[in-house]
């Protein structure tokens, strides 16, 4: 059997260590460039949809099909109406009273009533003309728009020349003509479920 000369063993071995010696090199560079790489963390976007509360959620709706006038009111409330106003009664007995009223011309009887007009604007006139022409109350501040349009309101809640009851004005600037809506009550409390009331006004043309 022939054999390996010495010198030829000792380079086989030097090759040997050699070779371990880059396998080691590269595993240790490759480890510290690993450790020294930014990590890219994909972050999980979570979208939290929050669903807006309705503020009229369980509201009734009344039209006032002469005036293109839609509102909503309270349920709590036992309603009266006519093609142009809405009675609101808390007891049979004043349901009963605003049911009259319903049928009347004219009615003063009753603690809660809302009535609806729509004046129309002629080319050259702006809201402010519409109002003085139509309205015995032409005094109104801005308040928030309604259904997108410009709205106003003469929002004194004083006691008016209807004996003891409160009154307000909301007029709804709109391109053809002005709405207006009146409330009138017995209790000056009553006023904010009247603003919010106006405020879920909607329109047709």
């Amino acid at each position: 059997m022939g054999q390996l000369p010495k010198n030829q063993k000792g380079f086989g071995a030097v090759m040997v260590v050699l070779v371990l010696v880059i396998v080691a090199l590269v595993g240790t560079v490759g480890y510290v460039v690993y450790k020294g790489h930014p990590k890219t963390t994909t972050a999980s976007t979570t979208t939290n949809t929050t669903a807006t509360a309705d503020p009229y959620a369980g509201w009734l709706t009344y039209a006032s099909q002469p005036n293109s006038v839609t509102i909503k009111y309270p349920a709590t409330y036992l309603a009266s109406s006519n093609d142009t106003a809405l009675f609101l009664a808390t007891t049979q007995a004043e349901k009963q009273q605003n049911d009259s009223c319903a049928k009347a011309q004219e009615c003063s009887n009753f603690n809660f009533g809302i009535t609806t007009q729509s004046f129309k604007k002629n080319s050259a006139e702006t809201y402010t003309d519409v109002v003085k022409r139509n309205s015995y109350s032409p005094s109104t501040t801005a308040i928030a728009k309604i259904n997108g349009y410009n709205a106003y309101e003469n929002a004194d809640a004083v006691k008016a020349e209807i004996g003891s009851e409160y009154l307000n004005f909301v007029y709804i600037d709109l391109p053809s003509r002005v709405v207006l809506i009146q409330g009138q009550f017995s209790q000056q409390s009553d006023l904010a479920t009247f603003n919010k009331i106006a405020a879920s006004a909607t329109f047709t043309p």
